[in-house]
């Protein structure tokens, strides 16, 4: 999928588009937005204007260029300022920073309405001091986490069962139990088992699980897991912890974290 000038969604363009729905703006005008994303600098056209919105840990715009620079931390408190060329400096303070994307994409959706720098500025800092949780943009936002992880979890299963060799090479003369998943955002799990028995391979459908967490190795840090129901590895290999029931390996996507355990298990291993 592609908006805001044939830039692929990530979760920076996701965030970016939820600042803007805040505005309450129809999401068609962002098609005559340019946006460019160099690391945390973003580069906007808009209106005929070009302007450069950083954190203020970034790489500082050049002289002569109309900025936005936020995050600007002294004693406690954030400093968020907009300068353009031959004119003086505007300065806002908040009490926690803010996140850049989303108050991007609320600036542009100010900007488009208003056509004015100073307004768009402070009304986009005040909206994005409100994205909590009980926002309906912050919920939004989740919701789309969670059917992108779901998405991931879905590859990240076919990988693994598309790998049948390997894991018959774990598992030997025995059943071989596999759990993949993800934490939810209310932090319960949702997991499917991959489960090789004999010649018989299958995936169960992922289902929410609150429990399950409490039986996995620590530290259980992050956002996606995959653990086999083996309690020792006997060979080297890093990145597995185990406990007396799992051994298991953590990262934040389901996808990648089938990759690493292919590299990994196709290493000849004795479990």
């Amino acid at each position: 999928m592609e908006i805001l000038g044939g830039i692929t969604i990530d979760n920076k363009i996701l965030s970016i588009i939820a600042g803007y729905i805040a505005t309450g703006m129809d999401l068609h005008g962002m098609k005559n937005v340019n946006v460019k994303l160099d690391k945390d600098t973003i580069t906007l056209g808009i209106k005929g204007k070009n302007i450069v919105i950083t954190n203020y840990s970034s790489k500082k715009p050049g002289d002569n260029v109309l900025s936005i620079v936020l995050n600007r931390e002294i004693k406690d408190l954030y400093i968020h300022t907009i300068e353009t060329p031959g004119s003086k400096r505007r300065e806002w303070i908040t009490a926690k920073s803010l996140d850049i994307y989303c108050f991007t994409g609320a600036f542009i959706g100010f900007y488009l309405k208003t056509s004015d720098l100073v307004l768009s500025m402070e009304e986009a800092i005040d909206i994005v001091k409100s994205m909590k949780n009980n926002n309906p943009v912050s919920q939004l936002w989740d919701t789309i986490s969670y059917y992108r992880m779901y998405k991931r979890l879905l590859e990240g299963i076919d990988r693994l069962l598309s790998r049948r060799e390997i894991l018959e090479g774990i598992a030997l003369d025995r059943s071989l139990n596999i759990v993949i998943g993800f934490k939810n955002t209310d932090s319960s799990l949702i997991v499917s088992r991959i489960i090789l028995w004999g010649r018989n391979m299958f995936s169960t459908q992922p289902v929410r699980r609150t429990g399950l967490a409490e039986g996995l190795p620590l530290p259980f840090n992050a956002n996606a897991f995959i653990c086999f129901d083996i309690s020792d590895i006997k060979t080297d290999l890093n990145g597995f912890i185990c406990n007396d029931k799992y051994c298991c390996i953590y990262g934040d996507d389901p996808v990648k974290l089938a990759i690493q355990v292919e590299k990994k298990l196709s290493v000849k291993s004795t479990w």
